[in-house]
């Protein structure tokens, strides 16, 4: 490569060699024959790969041209043949600064090959590196040297996978779970994407816990007025998990609390950019709320959640909670409105059926109030919104079922355009918050399972046969909920990830393998726990082909969200607007 930017060189400067001398030896008739004798020298130098010559006279050369080009493109080879890369390119930049016009496009074309070169060694250089630090056990520095190595060159996906393992290895999940992502979401679905999806269901709950840890434990330090250590916690969180909303906003409530309202919009502009956050997340934040004179947090609000927002910021916050107790949307969906609040999730260790190895019990608190379908979704309802239906026994009261995730996500995303305000499917904390309905139990409504047949459909209750059974005909839970145990399984939104028992905040489960609740669909009796299992048998596998992403399972009830942005309009029915 050197040889062939040299040839480039001469291309641009010719030397006559009836001028050139040996080293410094040059005549000093004038000083452009000085100039001249130098740059030949020079020149000789590259051809006779005698580096630290060639840029010694560079050197002088440029001290009696100062405005010319050709020493400065002289002293550029000498530094790349030496493996300064960098000094090169900026050698390179100045004689481009001082070439007449003429000579520019070669010069150009002399930079592109540099940079070529320079990526190419640069790559070897990192990649020795990290295969040596591997060899060597220094899972830091092969974790570091790995990485840039694949961002020179993203295409050898097998780097990315090292580089991944070797971030595992010293517990650094986060920049493990970033590689990973890419190789899923770039790999169109080979064997390296398989390989990398694997990974990722390791990494996966770890990083989430991790997420949720940081955002408790930034939350008490604030408590103690340890700023500082809560912003760093936070922006950890933020570079963990960049596609949450959580810690961005939290990280805009400290920007509040420290003085600096311009930070604090930027970090609301960047929560909001991550989607689906709850209006009233921001209007009824006392903190966020004075910010009210701040032109650029109005024109944040505007932008995001209409004119009608901005109305609102001037209303008292105790006008923004007088929500009703239940709503009926457009398609006869009942939703129960869920307030916010603290639970134990999870079965304890005497439950019958219980998962030892993958269960612990976790304090998790919701902080955000949400309406849920009281049912499941019926399939007269289906038909409205999709305008097909996929079940097998037909039925207009009977719930749907034989849907994959997607298209219950797209039946969501239908519905959120049609009602106008934000509806999705419930997270695994937000379902078993609201089929415990306050309690403890194995059951919503208790210990007893001989109170089971009056609020459960379930194989035993049917003499042992397995059938669907219209929605909302058994006793509902404390909260109004029907069917929370028996009858279908039901989708949640986000995937299984095992809890490892500290505090959690508004948890959210990874992104791989998504959770399938109900609690007992139509198992025997012993099988409707509220806590629903969690090892691999909470996911329903179906009898025809499917992706392994698309698991066919039975819908699950709705949860909507109060406000949220649908179709560039923001909630308006389901807060009294």
């Amino acid at each position: 490569m050197i040889h062939s930017l040299i040839l480039m060189a001469s291309l641009v400067f010719p030397v006559d060699p009836i001028g050139a001398c040996s080293g410094a030896q040059v005549e000093q008739e004038s000083d452009q024959v000085s100039y001249e004798s130098l740059l030949a020298a020079g020149h000789g130098a590259l051809d006779e790969r005698q580096w630290s010559k060639a840029l010694n006279i560079a050197a002088a050369a440029a001290g009696l041209g100062p405005d010319r080009y050709e020493a400065y493109l002289v002293a550029c080879l000498a530094l790349h043949a030496t493996a300064r890369h960098k000094l090169a390119l900026e050698a390179l930049e100045n004689a481009i600064a001082r070439a007449p016009k003429g000579k520019l496009e070669a010069l150009k074309e002399v930079r592109r090959d540099l940079w070529r070169a320079s990526s190419e060694a640069a790559f070897d250089a990192h990649l020795k590196a990290g295969r040596e630090a591997l060899e060597q056990n220094l899972a830091a520095k092969a974790a570091r040297e790995l990485t840039a190595a694949w961002l020179l060159k993203p295409k050898l996906r097998a780097i990315a996978i090292e580089a991944a393992l070797a971030w595992m290895a010293i517990q650094e999940y986060g920049p493990a779970r970033a590689l990973l992502l890419q190789l899923v979401t770039k790999g169109g679905g080979d064997a390296m994407a398989e390989q990398a999806l694997a990974y990722l269901a390791l990494v996966e709950p770890l990083v989430s816990h991790r997420y949720s840890s940081d955002l408790s434990a930034a939350a008490l330090h604030v408590l103690g007025n340890r700023l500082p250590t809560a912003k760093a916690l936070l922006v950890s969180a933020a570079v963990l998990m960049p596609e949450r909303y959580a810690a961005h906003l939290q990280l805009a409530r400290l920007a509040v609390l420290q003085g600096t309202p311009d930070i604090a919009v930027f970090y609301l502009r960047e929560a909001i950019q991550r989607g689906g956050i709850p209006r009233e997340l921001i209007l009824e934040d006392e903190r966020l709320r004075t910010l009210a004179d701040h032109l650029g947090f109005q024109g944040l609000l505007r932008d995001t959640f209409g004119q009608r927002a901005l109305a609102q910021l001037s209303q008292p916050i105790q006008a923004l909670k007088n929500t009703p107790p239940e709503l009926t949307n457009t398609v006869g969906m009942l939703l129960k409105r869920v307030a916010p609040g603290r639970f134990t999730m999870g079965s304890p260790a005497s439950e019958v059926d219980r998962n030892v190895m993958s269960e612990v019990q976790t304090e998790v608190v919701l902080s955000v109030p949400f309406y849920m379908g009281a049912t499941e979704v019926t399939q007269a309802q289906w038909q409205e919104v999709m305008e097909n239906n996929p079940s097998v026994h037909a039925g207009q009261d009977l719930p749907v079922h034989r849907v994959t995730w997607l298209q219950a996500a797209e039946f969501c995303k239908r519905l959120s355009e049609r009602e106008g305000v934000l509806y999705r499917l419930p997270t695994e904390a937000e379902w078993e918050y609201a089929c415990r309905a306050g309690g403890m139990g194995t059951f919503s409504f208790g210990e007893k399972s001989t109170s089971l047949k009056a609020h459960a459909w379930y194989r035993d209750s049917e003499k042992g046969i397995s059938t669907l059974h219209p929605v909302g005909k058994l006793e509902a839970n404390p909260w109004g909920f029907s069917d929370m145990h028996g009858n279908v399984y039901e989708w949640v939104f986000d995937y299984y990830a095992p809890h490892l028992g500290a505090p959690l905040v508004d948890p959210m489960g990874p992104i791989q393998e998504r959770c399938v609740w109900s609690g007992a669909g139509l198992l025997p009796v012993e099988a409707a726990p509220a806590a629903p299992p969690t090892g691999p048998g909470s996911r329903l596998h179906s009898s025809r082909p499917m992706w392994a992403s698309e698991w066919c399972a039975k819908l699950g009830r709705l949860a909507s969200m109060w406000l949220g942005k649908v179709a560039g309009q923001w909630g308006l029915a389901l807060l009294g607007d």
